[in-house]
């Protein structure tokens, strides 16, 4: 398998599948060849917030199972703590940056954070709690969930603008 970018060739978008799942079916520009493609785009920020929400910090692109409409993020093993031995990061930011990404990706994660549910941890810490305690987990969670937006904003280089120096 090879990775690699391209640029959506304008207009030339349709949806894909039932309903309202993200994607679509476009032509996109690699280096000099053109190629169709399905995309899938809309939970990327979604992810991201929930992996810093979480403290996900080894998400890769083995951890992600995609059959062509529908996909998975799995491999949670190092989250909620788990992971304080492995380096402080969001790989889904770090990629974004990479590409070239980040002023987008950053605005739509702040803006999946804002909608995400606050009471959320405690309703699932209460769902398992004929199980196991997860009280832990969800104090975990809920904790990082009020500085979240700052958190994610951290993942990102800052702005070089007239305000940086104020």
């Amino acid at each position: 398998m090879t990775i690699s970018t391209g640029l959506v060739v304008p207009g030339s978008e349709s949806p894909v599948g039932v309903g309202g799942n993200g994607a679509v079916r476009c032509t996109l520009r690699t280096g000099g060849q053109i190629e169709s493609v399905i995309l899938k785009r809309q939970p990327l920020p979604q992810v991201l917030a929930a992996d810093e929400a979480i403290d996900n910090r080894d998400r890769n692109l083995q951890n992600v199972l995609w059959n062509g409409t529908s996909e998975l993020w799995i491999d949670h093993e190092n989250a909620l703590g788990n992971g304080a031995r492995l380096k402080d990061t969001n790989k889904l930011c770090e990629m974004a940056v990479a590409l070239g990404r980040d002023g987008d990706m950053s605005r739509a994660a702040i803006a999946a954070w804002m909608v995400l549910d606050r009471a959320e941890p405690e309703a699932a810490r209460d769902l398992l709690a004929v199980h196991a305690d997860t009280s832990a987990q969800a104090s975990f969670v809920a904790q990082r969930l009020s500085g979240l937006g700052q958190r994610i904003l951290s993942r990102f280089p800052a702005p070089n603008d007239l305000l940086s120096g104020a």
